[in-house]
């Protein structure tokens, strides 16, 4: 195993330049990100005279079809130690996936954010966690409040257009401040309900401004696939042009929409920003799509003009392309994964901990290893009531703060826990990460959780809500029976399983469950249209990087994807001009969302973090049945695949997938 150097990145006083690369330090199997090939020569005392490039792209150069590696490159490459050894070129990485559901998966490792995680985040000596990468180097004000941003100069698209200062403009100006595509702006540029100013200083320079501090914002755009369309706060003005009312005629735009299907500019225009599926759409990706994501195998090859080396000088990445094969079940998948024919696979596409026992019994003959990683958290099963049911009688139930402790204290999360999950997780209610900061541990955050039918009927007793004469269900107060659809996002086939459990419980309480199945583009739109009585899938209790309460839509107010309850988010969104207006509690978590963003001091945004768990455990807006402390969390890697970062990390493109190579 060849030991690294790693250089821990002291920014010091809110600034990150090239020059606060101060102090080395010995590491081992993380994949090292140095800022440019000037700082890489400086820190470690060696010369990268020349550039190695793949096979098949020298035969290009050679064939006069492609401009020299020296031409590809920018003037500042971003310069990657290996995990474990210089890699060899060539082959195909071979994964998974269901169509365009999972698309998520393979965004996880091809995609580019302008700062990454680093791919030891979680490691207790990693004294900088944010690494550059499409940014070079960034330094903000003292009032955190301005944000300045060095592109590396050179860098171009995958078909070899320049990438410069224009492509932020382009995204920033026409699309996150567009009231057509994007009517509340962006959650993730706003400070106070204000979207920060942006300025183009030159070509390779951006600036954004806010209205208030803004102390996290380095840590928002390292997840630049949570921002609205999933784009990483750039795009190729380039092309995307070409699908703008604003630089493009209404009859050559309607020409287009028309050839190809579409009925809108704006599902045209966002389509076309979905490069993880659209060949003609330039990327910064180390690879790049040749055909839909619909096809049997959904595969991407190398760019050509991607901007990261090794070590050696030679260009990333080294695999010459990425096969995703469309399987239509989470047990086709299970089944590819135990023959050994797939490189990686994340837990959550084959059943979480239900397949863990099997799936460590076959490893030496699958080929492959299980390997553990510390990843964010998540609390499995969660049910979101609707608050704001046109159902005059069933809204009053489910606003009832005694109804949700009922069906909480009518299920049996020991036996879901062992009988879907092995035993795996922690049979408790959502809350915080337990021991410091958070202590989720304490009894406040795990009242209601124990299994206990007698007190949930009691309560419901309590609430008026009387059996029918044969003591079978309960009937609501107008005399109908209490019935409850629950619809379930089967993107994790296990939360369906769950749902199952739950009808189960609850006939012992009197309340008739029946479980809808949805893939999570209609359970979305379900839950968005205030179609739904209960709505069930996951949720992020937070509390590690990059997942921050204060910050997910999944705890804050922030967006109207707040699915607690989407017309509260609106409200609050829109200034109260649409939606529904929410109670206090509500309103004080955006507030605190406000003071958390603004607040540079962890151990400051650690107590507003703390009211904010809080006052969601006293509301208990939300149900949930299972909880993953993260570090039960498992990946599962082709032990013919080299430089693998050990731990993985939950964000595999932190782990620098470009520097991933075939053994044998």
């Amino acid at each position: 195993m060849i030991r690294k150097l790693t250089i821990a990145l002291l920014a010091g006083a809110m600034c990150l330049t090239a020059a606060s690369l101060l102090l080395a330090v010995e590491k081992k199997d993380v994949a090292y990100i140095y800022p440019t090939l000037g700082e890489y020569e400086k820190i470690t005392g060696k010369k990268i005279k020349e550039y190695g490039e793949a096979p098949m792209l020298k035969e290009m150069v050679d064939k006069g079809n492609l401009p020299p590696v020296e031409e590809r490159l920018p003037e500042e490459p971003l310069v990657i130690d290996p995990a474990e050894e210089i890699g060899r070129y060539g082959g195909a990485f071979r994964a998974v996936h269901r169509g365009k559901k999972d698309d998520y998966y393979c965004q996880h490792v091809i995609y580019e954010t302008p700062v990454v995680y680093a791919s030891n985040m979680y490691a207790p000596d990693c004294e900088e966690p944010m690494r550059p990468n499409i940014f070079k180097s960034w330094t903000v004000s003292d009032d955190v409040k301005v944000y300045t941003f060095k592109i590396r100069k050179g860098m171009k698209w995958s078909d070899g257009d320049p990438f410069d200062a224009d492509d932020f403009a382009f995204w920033y100006e026409d699309v996150a401040c567009n009231k057509e595509l994007t009517p509340g702006g962006v959650a993730q540029f706003k400070v106070g309900g204000e979207m920060a100013k942006f300025e183009k200083i030159d070509d390779y320079t951006i600036r954004y401004t806010f209205a208030g501090p803004y102390g996290i914002f380095i840590e928002k755009i390292c997840r630049g696939y949570r921002i609205p369309g999933r784009i990483p706060c750039y795009l190729p003005s380039h092309f995307m042009k070409k699908f703008h009312p604003k630089y493009t005629s209404k009859d050559d735009l309607k020409k287009a929409m028309e050839k190809e299907g579409f009925g809108d500019w704006k599902t045209f225009f966002q389509a076309k920003t979905e490069f993880w599926t659209n060949p003609d759409t330039p990327t910064m990706c180390a690879w790049k799509p040749v055909n839909k994501i619909t096809e049997p195998i959904h595969r991407f090859v190398r760019n050509p003009y991607y901007w990261k080396i090794d070590t050696e000088g030679n260009q990333l990445p080294y695999l010459d392309e990425l096969h995703y094969t469309l399987v239509p079940d989470e047990e086709g998948m299970l089944m590819k994964t135990l023959a050994g024919e797939v490189d990686s696979i994340n837990e959550w596409q084959i059943g979480l901990a239900q397949n863990l026992p099997i799936l460590m019994e076959h490893q030496q003959k699958g080929d492959y290893t299980v390997k553990f990683m510390q990843s964010w958290l998540s609390s499995i099963g969660v049910i979101h009531f609707n608050f704001s049911h046109p159902d005059p009688v069933l809204r009053e139930i489910l606003n009832n703060k005694k109804f949700r402790i009922a069906l909480s204290m009518a299920m049996n999360r020991k036996e879901i826990n062992d009988l879907l999950f092995n035993g795996v997780y922690d049979p408790v209610r959502v809350r915080p990460p337990g021991g410091p900061p958070y202590h989720g541990e304490l009894p406040r955050f795990n009242q209601y959780a124990n299994y206990d039918v007698g007190l949930a009927n009691q309560l419901l007793d309590g609430m008026g809500l009387k059996w029918d004469k044969d003591h079978k269900f309960r009937l609501r107060p107008d005399g109908k029976p209490l019935n409850l659809t629950a619809s379930v996002d089967n993107l994790m086939p296990a939360y369906v399983r769950v749902a199952e459990m739950y009808k189960k419980y609850w006939e012992d309480i009197g309340v008739n469950l029946t479980v809808k199945s949805l893939d999570r583009a209609f359970w979305t739109q379900q839950l968005q249209s205030n179609r739904h009585d209960l709505a069930i899938r996951d949720f992020n209790p937070g509390g590690l990087r990059p997942k921050y309460p204060a910050t997910l839509a999944e705890w804050v107010p922030i967006s109207t994807t707040f699915n607690i309850n989407p017309a509260w988010g609106l409200w609050m969104v829109s200034g109260g001009q649409k939606g529904e207006e929410p109670p206090a509690d509500i309103k004080r978590l955006k507030e605190l969302h406000d003071q958390f963003i603004a607040e540079p001091d962890e151990k400051k945004r650690n107590d507003i973090t703390n009211e904010i768990y809080l006052t969601h455990c006293e509301n208990m807006w939300v149900v949930g049945a299972v909880w993953s402390s993260g570090k039960k969390s498992y990946q599962v890697f082709s032990n013919r695949l080299g430089n693998l970062c050990t731990p993985p990390s939950a964000n595999e493109h932190s782990d620098q997938p470009c520097q991933y190579f075939i053994k044998k």
